[in-house]
């Protein structure tokens, strides 16, 4: 839970360098304070937390090498470029891991909280996080190409972290409500 807090807190702060900063710099700034919020949560995860994996050294060596070109060009598209690739490749991952493996994504991460719910309610699960995934892709290419960069960023750094909030409470919710129609099978 507080991964997810520290990647949200990431985004917010992108959003509010971006547009606190001089348009002609603000790609540059927004990006460098990404970076900056990037290591500090790698420091709180690894040092605070528990050790990280290699895969998340390695996703975070990824993010990073999406920054750096940012900052160095001053242009916000390799950060979009990185949003885009992440979202996609989760999507197809998640969706690969449940039909060809049996590897339910959400009921790995929800599992601690959820308890007694029906590996069909886990699939409903999955499914509502992957909706939230393409709603998100979905989102962010209309903001960028047909409304305003600003737009973008707008909605990455405040209207997604709202919208993923709203997504995990129904996928907890169903959850619970699958758990009860499940109780009221047994009896």
């Amino acid at each position: 839970m507080l991964s997810i807090l520290l990647s949200t807190l990431s985004g917010i702060i992108f959003c509010i360098v971006y547009f606190m900063s001089p348009r002609e710099v603000a790609a540059e700034y927004s990006a460098i304070a990404l970076t900056i919020a990037l290591i500090v949560e790698i420091i709180i995860k690894n040092f605070c937390i528990k050790k990280l994996s290699k895969f998340a050294w390695f996703m975070y060596f990824i993010i990073l090498c999406f920054t750096i070109p940012s900052i160095i060009f001053n242009d916000i598209k390799y950060i979009q470029l990185k949003f885009y690739l992440f979202k996609v490749i989760f999507i197809i991952t998640i969706i690969i891991l449940m039909h060809k493996f049996n590897i339910n994504l959400m009921q790995k991460t929800f599992s601690w909280l959820i308890k007694g719910v029906s590996e069909q309610g886990w699939k409903v699960i999955n499914y509502i996080f992957v909706v939230y995934l393409v709603i998100s892709v979905l989102g962010a290419l209309y903001c960028q190409f047909v409304i305003s960069q600003e737009a973008w960023v707008l909605f990455k750094g405040v209207i997604l972290p709202v919208i993923g909030v709203i997504a995990t409470l129904i996928m907890i919710g169903y959850g619970y409500y699958d758990r009860l129609q499940n109780k009221k099978q047994d009896k």
